[in-house]
Parts: C-alpha cells; sequence; structure tokens
C-alpha cells in the first residue's frame, strides 16, 4: 500500500487531526478508511472522517502529544489493505418536479435542458465522502461537471429531502433547513431516524445513486419507502 505523507495535529485536549493531501478522491477516502478500521480496536471516544482527513478523538485528555503521534504513525505504516465487503449501493428515489424547485431557474441558467439537467444527474454513481452538516447529510462526490453551478446568492428555507446542487457537489437535505444549494428535486426517503440502532444507514465509502420517480410514485411511498441497496 503507498504511504501518503500525511500529518499529525493537536486537536483540542482529547483529539488528533489526521490530514492527508488535499485532495478529493477515492483512493485517499480509502487509504483513510483503512487506517481507520486500524484503529477500531483502539478505545476511542470516535473517529470523524472528512474529504482529506481523520479526527481522532481519545477517551481521556492527551497528556503526551509526541507519545500518541508514534502511536498512530506506527499503526499507519502497519495496516492492511481493507476489502470493505460491507460496502455498498444505496438506489434513493427522486421526483424531478419544476414546482417548488429551483430546477427551471437552473435550467435557463446552465443552457440544459431539464430533461438533460435529469439525466445526468441520475446516471451518476456518487460517492458517500462522510457525513456531516445535518445528521444523514452525505457529502457526495462524482457529480457531472456540466451540472457544477455556484450557490444561490440568497439562502432559503428548503424542506426536508430536498435534492440539491451547489458548486461542485451535490446532495439531500435530511430536515428542513436554511440552504443556499440550487433544489432540483424531492426524494420521500428518510435519510436519519433516531429511533433506529443505526441512524443512518450509508456511510463513508459507499455509493449512492438517484432513480427518478413520478409525482405519483412520490406521493404513493413518502413516509414508507424502504432504502434499497447493493453490494459492492
Amino acid at each position: 500500500m503507498k504511504n501518503y505523507n500525511i500529518t499529525y495535529k493537536p486537536f483540542g485536549s482529547s483529539a488528533i487531526l489526521v490530514e492527508w493531501p488535499a485532495e478529493i478522491n477515492e483512493t485517499i477516502l480509502l487509504d483513510i478508511l483503512a487506517f481507520k478500521d486500524q484503529l477500531s480496536e483502539m478505545e476511542l471516544e470516535d473517529m470523524i472522517v472528512g474529504y482529506c482527513s481523520l479526527t481522532v478523538i481519545f477517551l481521556t485528555p492527551i497528556s503526551d502529544f509526541k507519545k500518541r503521534k508514534k502511536q498512530l504513525q506506527h499503526l499507519y505504516t502497519s495496516r492492511k489493505a481493507v476489502k470493505f465487503s460491507n460496502r455498498k449501493i444505496w438506489e434513493i428515489p427522486v421526483f424531478y418536479g419544476i414546482e417548488n424547485t429551483d430546477l427551471l431557474e437552473f435550467s435557463k441558467a446552465k443552457g440544459i435542458s431539464v430533461e438533460s439537467i435529469i439525466e445526468k444527474h441520475s446516471s451518476t454513481k456518487y460517492l458517500v465522502y462522510f457525513l456531516g452538516f445535518q445528521p444523514g447529510f452525505m457529502y457526495l462526490g462524482g457529480l457531472d461537471q456540466d451540472l457544477h453551478h455556484p450557490r444561490r446568492g440568497n439562502p432559503k428555507v428548503v424542506p426536508k429531502g430536498s435534492v440539491a446542487i451547489g458548486g461542485s457537489q451535490t446532495g439531500i437535505y435530511p430536515f428542513e433547513s436554511i440552504g443556499g444549494w440550487n433544489v432540483i428535486g424531492q426524494s420521500p426517503v428518510q435519510l436519519f431516524d433516531p429511533n433506529q440502532d443505526v441512524p443512518c444507514k450509508m456511510k463513508s465509502g459507499d455509493y449512492v445513486k438517484f432513480v427518478p420517480i413520478t409525482k405519483s410514485e412520490y406521493d404513493k411511498i413518502l413516509g414508507g419507502v424502504k432504502l434499497k441497496s447493493i453490494a459492492l
């Protein structure tokens, strides 16, 4: 396995921020996840994945940073490749409607037909890098470059389940929120359920595939749809 030139920085009293080269790509993400897997047997409070970082949070304050850093360095260089047999492709239904979305405005601004936007957006397999911003909000990679578009100048209230584009990213708002992304559709899927043992089923390293549905299908399955996944 390739050993990246990574850095270790104190991050508060009980955490260390481990940073990879500032690139957003799957190879670095998989290396982060391999390291995370290597650390899974340590007694830690949490590990938080970013685009090119891993925040390692210990149960107690770090009294000797150099010692902890050396320990992490050893574990990184001794890590083994992981096959990630539990990675999945999640199929998420989306109604790409003009009403109550920015789809028509987005189409005019990009000079691309609504039909072409839907085709491009739903034909891609998006990599889940990490979750943040809101519980269950996935940071996805792989948006077609033709669909890259700046965030809106004036943020507004975005309904729960909104599928949107902001800059070079696309994602789904798990809850109603103030947001500046361009909403192009709605999904009936509940991405985060605190009443479940695993509140969010998607995780770093998985993929998401958007599946177009009609308005009647959206109305029929709203609140009752179950996520479908395919093993990689």
